[in-house]
């Protein structure tokens, strides 16, 4: 998992290299799960599974699918100026705990 938080303090005008900087970050990140996420249904398809490997299949999914959520919604945010930062790192953090079959739903803006 990463490491870093949004920060929510006042930026220079001059930060937009930094806001630049950490969506590119954010987007970066978000093509790990959303690239295991790909893999994972691939597999599924290629190979029977039993009812079980199916279920777990699924619940690794929709752990990924919560984690690439949370980071599009952190670089919203970040975009939309509602917290503002200089880092998008950990933007996964608590969108859906592994095996629990929650993920958090994207933001409509």
């Amino acid at each position: 998992m990463h490491a870093q938080l949004l920060s929510h303090e006042p930026q220079p005008e001059s930060s937009l290299g930094n806001v630049t900087a950490a969506v590119s970050r954010g987007l970066h990140d978000m093509a790990q799960p959303l690239t295991m996420l790909s893999g994972l249904l691939e597999l599924a398809l290629l190979r029977q599974q039993t009812a079980s490997e199916l279920r777990m299949t699924v619940e690794v999914s929709l752990d990924q699918a919560g984690r690439a959520i949370a980071i599009l919604n952190s670089v919203r945010e970040l975009v939309s100026g509602q917290a503002p930062a200089k880092s998008v790192s950990n933007l996964a953090e608590g969108a859906a705990q592994p095996g629990s079959g929650k993920v958090q739903a994207c933001q409509p803006r």
